[in-house]
């Protein structure tokens, strides 16, 4: 089937939690909003951050993004290496403002 296209069937960040308390009016109270886009592959992270984005912008000012925990378990050194690579460059290209492994 491959990765999801669609942004609602992403569940990695978790944005229908996050949507939630902005909802509530906790968007204008933070500084920021922390993530954890744990995977195994970088694809598809760029789509989760837009919706993050996007969903702020719903409730206000969208605040800075730090992916303060990511990536996944591998035992492939070379493979978790090139991950890595592709997570921080999606991560980054995506406006996250800090991003640690």
């Amino acid at each position: 089937k491959g990765f999801p296209q669609d942004p609602e069937e992403l569940r990695m960040i978790g944005t229908g939690f996050l949507e939630r308390l902005f909802a509530a009016g906790v968007l204008p109270l933070v500084e920021g909003v922390v993530v954890h886009p744990y995977r195994s592959q970088a694809q598809g992270v760029d789509l989760e951050i837009a919706n993050l984005v996007a969903t702020m912008k719903k409730y206000g000012t969208p605040k800075p993004i730090w992916a303060t925990e990511w990536s996944h378990d591998l035992t492939d050194q070379k493979v978790a290496a090139g991950e890595l690579i592709q997570q921080v460059a999606m991560l980054s290209a995506s406006g996250v403002k800090q991003a640690s492994w």
